[in-house]
C-alpha cells in the first residue's frame, strides 16, 4: 500500500555456468550477476544510498571517431572519407588543431560554422546530407533521374546562396573597433591571421608609409616590445637587421620586411647566424627551391614551399642532402618500407606512411653500428655548474639545475629516488 517507484537493474543472468564450475571469475567485472527473479514479484527495500554523478563532456573526435560518426549519419562513403578528414584538417583553412592526435576547433572553425548553420541550415542538416547521399546512390543504380535530384537541391540552394552574398558578414576583412592606436591615431581593426589561426586587433596603418606595426596584447598578455636597430647589416639586401621578439625568443629580422624577408637567430657565442641559407637544390615533389634551416635537432632542407610542401630532408657536414638509407624492413602495421629516423635520442626506425602510420621501433644493434658515422647520437647539452639555493619541494634536500627539450629547471640532486622539480626562477635564468 505504501508508495512504488521504477527502479532498474543491469547486470547479467547465469543460464549455465559451463567452465565456470571450475574457473571462478577474476578481476574487474563489468556486470554484476543478477539473483533469480520472476516477474511482478515483491521487493523488499534494504537500503537506499544517495550518490552524486557529474555528467563528462563527451571525448573529443580524432581521424577514426570521425570516420565512424559519418559511418553512422551516412554521410560520405569509404571513397570520400578522406578527402573529408582532409579538408577539415587542412592547416590553409585553419578550422581545427590537433592535440594529442585529438581535433580542437579554433576561432576561425566555429564562426565558419555558425555562419553556415545560420545561412544554410538546410544543407548543414545532418538528414539532409544522408538523404543526398541515398539519391546519389539511387542514380549509381538507375533508380533516379540526376536532372531531377540536381533540381530539387539547386532551386532552395542558389536562393540561399543569394542572400548569403548579402548578408552573411566577412570574417577576414579588416573591421573597425572604434578604437584608435596607440601609437599613431589610426582605427584599429580586427583581423585574421593565416600563419597562427587566430584574429588579433592592429593598427589599419600597417601598409602606411612608414607603416604602423602595432598590434593590441590580448588580455592577460604582455604588451610587444618594439624593434630595435642594431649595427648588422642584412646579408641580402644591405639593410639594417632589427632585432624582434618573437616565440623562441630575440631573433633579427630584416627591415626591408616584407620585400626582404630575411631573418637571423643568435648563435652560441651571440654572433648572428642566417636562420635559412639558400641552396642549388629543387624540391622533387612541387619543384620550388630548398633552403637549409636550423631545428632542435640540426640543420635540415627544407622546400621554400612549406606549409603547402612539407617536403624535408636530413643534411650532412656540407648540407647536401642525405639519400634514403635502404633498411630492408618493413612496418608490421600497414607493410610500408621503414625508414631512419632522427629523433631526440638519436636515430630509430619509422613509418615512410607516416602520418598515416606511426609505427616505430628501435633501430637493430647490426644497424646502430652501420649508421654509427652517418647519423651520431645529438650530444647532450651541457648544463652550467651554478649554485642552486632552493630546496626540494618534495624532499627537502638539494636541488640542480637541469635541462629538457623545453629549457632549464630544477630537479632534485637525490634523482631517481626522489623526482621532485620546479621552476628555475627568473634571477637563475638571467645569469645563465
Amino acid at each position: 500500500g505504501g508508495p512504488s517507484g521504477l527502479l532498474k537493474a543491469q547486470g547479467k543472468v547465469l543460464k549455465f555456468d559451463g567452465y565456470r564450475k571450475v574457473l571462478p571469475p577474476a578481476g574487474k567485472q563489468e556486470n554484476a550477476t543478477l539473483p533469480p527473479l520472476r516477474e511482478q514479484q515483491d521487493l523488499v527495500r534494504l537500503e537506499l544510498t544517495a550518490s552524486q554523478h557529474f555528467t563528462q563532456p563527451p571525448p573529443r573526435y580524432n581521424e577514426a571517431s570521425l570516420v565512424k560518426a559519418l559511418e553512422k549519419e551516412g554521410i560520405g562513403r569509404p571513397s570520400t572519407y578522406a578527402t573529408i578528414i582532409h579538408k577539415i584538417t587542412s592547416p590553409e583553412r585553419g578550422y581545427i588543431e590537433v592535440k594529442d592526435r585529438r581535433f580542437y576547433a579554433t576561432q576561425i572553425g566555429k564562426e565558419v560554422t555558425d555562419l553556415l548553420i545560420e545561412h544554410f541550415p538546410k544543407v548543414m542538416d545532418l538528414k539532409f546530407t544522408s538523404h543526398m547521399e541515398e539519391e546519389l546512390d539511387q542514380i549509381e543504380a538507375k533508380q533516379a533521374r540526376y536532372n531531377e535530384v540536381l533540381n530539387e537541391f539547386w532551386g532552395p540552394f542558389s536562393e540561399a546562396l543569394k542572400t548569403a552574398e548579402d548578408k552573411m558578414p566577412a570574417l577576414r576583412g579588416g573591421v573597425e573597433t572604434g578604437e584608435m592606436c596607440p601609437l599613431c591615431g589610426r582605427p584599429l581593426l580586427r583581423n585574421y591571421s593565416k600563419k597562427t589561426h587566430r584574429y588579433f586587433v592592429g593598427c589599419s596603418g600597417y601598409k602606411a608609409d612608414p607603416p604602423c606595426k602595432y598590434i593590441k596584447p590580448e588580455e592577460g598578455e604582455e604588451a610587444r616590445p618594439q624593434p630595435v636597430e642594431t649595427e648588422h647589416k642584412c646579408p641580402t639586401c644591405g639593410k639594417t637587421m632589427l632585432e624582434r621578439m618573437g616565440k623562441s625568443g630575440p631573433f633579427l629580422g630584416c627591415s626591408g620586411y616584407p620585400e626582404c624577408k630575411t631573418t637571423m637567430s643568435f648563435g652560441p657565442d651571440g654572433k648572428p647566424v642566417l636562420s635559412v641559407v639558400p641552396t642549388e637544390h629543387t624540391c622533387e615533389k612541387c619543384g620550388q627551391p630548398m633552403v637549409i634551416r636550423q631545428g632542435r635537432r640540426g640543420p635540415f632542407l627544407a622546400c621554400t614551399g612549406y606549409p603547402k610542401c612539407k617536403n624535408a630532408k636530413d643534411v650532412d657536414a656540407e648540407g647536401n642532402p642525405l639519400q634514403p638509407i635502404d633498411t630492408g624492413i618493413v612496418c608490421e602495421k600497414c607493410g610500408s618500407p621503414m625508414a631512419v629516423k632522427k629523433g631526440f635520442r638519436g636515430p630509430f626506425l619509422g613509418c615512410s606512411n607516416y602520418p598515416k602510420c606511426r609505427s616505430t621501433k628501435p633501430l637493430p644493434p647490426e644497424m646502430k653500428e652501420k649508421l654509427k658515422e652517418l647519423l651520431p647520437t645529438p650530444p647532450k647539452k651541457t648544463v652550467p655548474d651554478v649554485k642552486v639555493d632552493e630546496p626540494c619541494p618534495e624532499c627537502g634536500g638539494p636541488m640542480k639545475l637541469r635541462s629538457s627539450r623545453k629549457g632549464y629547471f630544477l630537479g632534485c640532486a637525490k634523482y631517481p629516488k626522489c623526482k621532485g622539480t620546479r621552476e628555475a626562477p627568473p634571477e637563475l635564468l638571467e645569469q645563465l
